[in-house]
């Protein structure tokens, strides 16, 4: 232990102390004698001022202990406990900085950022090389690179090891030290490699030992959700896997905290649980709590959600009771967990379905289509029945069957018969239906017969106990065929009436977990919408080019293909760290490899702080004794305190805010959860704005009309609840007045996804405006200014995309004035705009900028959010602006007239 300083060189100012001490005694100069001969006159009068003869011996002690303070600041004292063994050399630091070593990046930082301040004093230099993005090293002092890996952070990237065997291979073999900033990881033979390389220099290598789990996959197992856990080495902790998703509303919410058993002889832990179907089709997110990582957290797109079937049958519901009907079993068994259409036969597909089933149809409307539709993803399910049977010999050649068939079929009693109807073979494993049981009780009495072939066992998904097939698929490009050989009712069989056929329908319609290697990627090309950070959390992307699939069933995870959320078109898949690794390994180390795994970081106790307020002390002491030996003290510290008494304290308003700034407001509801909606709304629009245009707005403001001045701000966003009350007779007055000098109202009833029914919002809505001036309203017609003052539009989405926007409408005499489509006051603004759209919902995002509330469902949705922005924009415009576009809503006829 010892003091030391970063900069000794400066201590060398202390010689000149002794030269201060010398014209302090100098000072003020001696007297020098003159002979006056009134000086007689003067006798017995009294000095109220003196001057000493020389400065006071208190008074230099005092001055240059405050100098040599400062100075000794200067030079950056400090006492070191502990020592940090490291050769004084060249060091190059080679930093793990991909997603691994988000779990214990401060660890590591503080580690080497300690270990560069215990260098300060000398004279080695240091350089960085971050393995997640290799950069040629750059050499410099020990307090350069502190102050550069201090703002360092990990990437949400795989680590480029070739990247950096190259740019090691440009470095001299020899002449400096490297200090191994490790994520603990295994990378087989690449960090191995690495390591034989730097085998000529001093190697430390840097790793903790925290206990990391990670999500290895998610599935769903005869109903279960089976979320696998798996550590990295040392077993499997106590923890608690958190189970994310969103209400009816679209607010995001936890479903479920499952915890997670110790085990420290196991790696691997599959967390079991069963959620009902319209919970777990809004699953969202799966957490481990406690793990900061990227491999902590696994994102659903579309797994979860409930699928869209369709269902065609070859009878109407007129030709037969629905008991009888062929889809009836097959509707009832998977309408709790899907979305169920009934497409004409005429365009069977117009619903976008994931699922196409079909009960006895012997040929496929629009088959081309089908199967341009099935090779592109979608899942076809045939059904057989008696038209199927006896047009067997018809169908070999239908490629929308998985297999061919015999003409007829067998049945109990017929020409080729059963002895007694045949029951189900146990379920293969390793099959679609693998873990199933098949019950004892299923007897199948007739059934479409194979051809056989050599890829028929392949093929057979399910079979019977002589082993003929019962279950067929055939996978085509990206999709599959899957053929029942017995009806979906219970004609031939009894198996829809078992639970068994629920299950196995689950199996079908299901889409899959993984995004790597499934033929749905490849041939498409996939947008990251919503990327994951390196400590897991969901971030809008813009800026990122789309993927082919190709790329990304290789698994390529890098800044241009980072985790996260991909739609290409009508699909959406997601990208977790299972995808692209199949499991995760502690790193090997040779045994001469110098590992520090838990390391003392000394204490290093900075003393410049405590030198410049000994030099401040002194200064203060030599003020106030000054003031005191002189006499002044006493009016020196009532010109100090008199300003302070003056000062008070007055109450904050929102009227208080600076004029010159202009800011977005809402009205208080009352309602707290609306409340907060509407100003993380505002706070959305608001960063839009000062993002996309020159209008910077303030941070938004909650505005109570019984107390706060309504004139500071052009346009108030009012959220219509059921239970709000309603305004005293003063804040009517102050509303009429607002809207009559110019200001706007946007009323939002938020209810548009009620189908124009009468809501409650709605009542509340007509309540409020029996007091107001409400101007007449009609529709915004198609070439108002509103549909152009910034973006084009010609809809106003918010959380609902439904609803219409009623503004003011142009007087008679102006409606038919091509000239005057606007009326003159208040530069033809509209006071009142009421809709139900629920735009707060849309616009609202958190303290980092993300979406509070779930607009949809994949691109979709987040398209229906940009127009919501969209239409923000253009209303701050059309509010702040007036009709400054209105010759564009008549650009058609200025170019008639200019034509003409």
């Amino acid at each position: 232990m010892g003091i030391v300083f970063a900069a000794p060189m400066v201590l060398t100012a202390l010689i000149g102390l002794p030269v201060l001490w010398v014209i302090l005694r100098a000072l003020p100069p001696k007297p020098k004698t003159v002979i006056f001969s009134a000086v007689t006159l003067l006798q017995g009068l009294k000095d109220r001022e003196t001057t000493a003869a020389k400065t006071p011996l208190w008074l230099i002690i005092l001055r240059s202990i405050a100098v040599a303070a400062v100075i000794i600041a200067l030079a950056g004292p400090r006492i070191d406990r502990g020592d940090i063994a490291h050769a004084p050399n060249d060091t190059l630091i080679l930093l793990d900085g991909g997603w691994a070593m988000a779990q214990h990046a401060d660890a590591a930082r503080d580690y080497v950022v300690t270990m560069l301040r215990a260098a300060e004093a000398g004279t080695q230099r240091f350089a960085v090389l971050d393995a997640a993005e290799p950069n040629a090293p750059i050499w410099q002092t020990a307090q350069d690179t502190a102050a550069l890996l201090r703002d360092w952070s990990p990437k949400p990237v795989a680590l480029d090891w070739a990247a950096v065997t190259a740019t090691l291979d440009s470095l001299p073999q020899t002449g400096f030290d490297v200090v191994w900033l490790s994520d603990g990881l295994d990378y087989g033979s690449a960090r191995a490699d690495i390591y034989d390389r730097l085998g000529a220099t001093n190697v430390e290598v840097f790793e903790t030992l925290a206990d990391r789990l990670w999500i290895r996959s998610v599935a769903t197992d005869t109903g279960d959700t089976v979320v696998r856990v798996s550590s990295i080495g040392g077993g499997i902790p106590a923890a608690q896997l958190r189970v994310l998703g969103v209400d009816p509303k679209g607010l995001p919410i936890v479903i479920e905290d499952i915890p997670i058993v110790e085990d420290r002889e196991n790696t691997d832990q599959d967390i079991r649980f069963r959620l009902p179907a319209e919970l777990l089709s809004r699953v969202t997110k799966f957490q481990i709590l406690g793990q900061s990582h990227v491999g902590g957290h696994f994102v659903l797109a579309d797994q979860l959600r409930r699928p869209k079937v369709a269902l065609l049958s070859a009878q109407s519901q007129s030709e037969t009771e629905q008991i009888l009907d062929p889809l009836y079993y097959v509707s009832t068994a998977i309408s709790p967990f899907a979305d169920l259409q009934t497409p004409d036969v005429g365009d069977i597909l117009i619903g976008t379905p994931d699922v196409l089933i079909a009960a006895d149809v012997v040929r496929v409307p629009q088959a081309e289509d089908v199967l341009d539709w099935v090779t592109s993803g979608g899942t076809l399910i045939r059904f057989a029945g008696p038209r199927m049977a006896a047009a067997a010999q018809d169908l070999r050649d239908d490629p929308l069957m998985p297999v061919a068939l015999r003409q007829g079929g067998r049945n109990f009693g017929g020409a080729m018969s059963w002895d007694t109807p045949k029951s189900l073979a146990p379920f293969d494993a390793d099959k679609g239906f693998g873990g199933l049981t098949a019950p004892d009780d299923v007897r199948i009495t007739a059934q479409i017969l194979a051809q056989p072939e050599v890829t028929l066992d392949e093929k057979t998904m399910a079979a019977l106990e002589d082993r003929t097939p019962l279950v067929t698929q055939s996978k085509m490009g990206a999709g599959r065929v899957v053929l029942f050989h017995t009806t979906a009712n219970a004609t031939w069989s009894n198996l829809p009436l078992s639970g068994v056929f629920v299950d196995m329908l689950t199996r079908l319609i299901r889409p899959s977990f993984s995004a790597q290697g499934t033929p749905a990627i490849e041939g498409r090309k996939w947008t990251p919408v919503r990327t994951l950070d390196v400590y897991g959390q969901l971030r809008s992307n813009d800026a990122l080019a789309a993927v082919e699939g190709a790329v990304l069933a290789k698994g390529q995870f890098d800044g241009a293909t980072p985790l996260g959320i991909y739609t290409a078109q009508d699909h959406s898949i997601s990208r977790n760290l299972s995808d692209v690794f199949a499991s995760l390994s502690p790193a090997l180390w040779p045994d001469a490899a110098k590992i520090i795994r838990e390391p003392v970081i000394p204490e290093i106790r900075d003393l410049r702080a405590l030198f410049f307020v000994v030099a401040f002390a002194a200064l203060c002491v030599d003020v106030v004794a000054s003031l005191w030996v002189t006499g002044r003290f006493v009016a020196a510290m009532v010109c100090l305190a008199l300003p302070l008494s003056l000062s008070g304290v007055s109450e904050v308003r929102a009227q208080d805010r600076i004029p010159d700034e202009i800011a977005l407001a809402h009205i208080i509801t009352g309602e707290r959860r609306v409340d907060d909606t509407a100003l993380a709304g505002l706070r959305g629009l608001t960063a839009v704005l000062t993002a996309r245009t020159s209008i910077e707005p303030a941070d938004p403001v909650s505005v109570d009309l019984e107390r706060d001045d309504l004139a500071l701000y052009p346009l108030l966003y009012w959220p219509i609840t059921a239970s709000q009350p309603l305004p005293s007779d003063a804040a009517y007055a102050k509303l009429n007045t607002f809207m009559a000098s110019g200001g706007v109202i946007l009323f939002d009833t938020r209810d548009a996804n009620q189908g124009g029914r009468d809501t409650a919002e709605g009542q509340t809505m007509r309540r409020l405006a029996n007091k107001l001036v409400i101007p007449r309203l009609d529709r915004v017609p198609s070439d108002h200014v509103l549909t152009r003052a910034f973006y084009l539009l010609q809809s106003f989405p918010g959380r609902y995309a439904d609803g219409q926007l009623w503004i003011e409408a142009a007087p008679p005499e102006t409606a038919l004035d091509p000239d005057r489509p606007f009326r003159d006051l208040n530069d033809g603004v509209t006071p009142v705009l009421i809709g139900g759209n629920d735009w707060a919902a849309a616009w609202a995002v958190d303290d980092t900028g993300q979406p509070l509330v779930l607009i949809g469902r994949g691109y979709a949705g987040e398209r229906q959010r940009e127009m919501a922005y969209r239409f923000g924009i253009n209303l701050v415009m059309h509010v702040l602006m007036g009709n400054y576009k209105s010759d564009q809503v008549h650009v058609p006829a200025l170019l008639e007239r200019l034509g003409q």
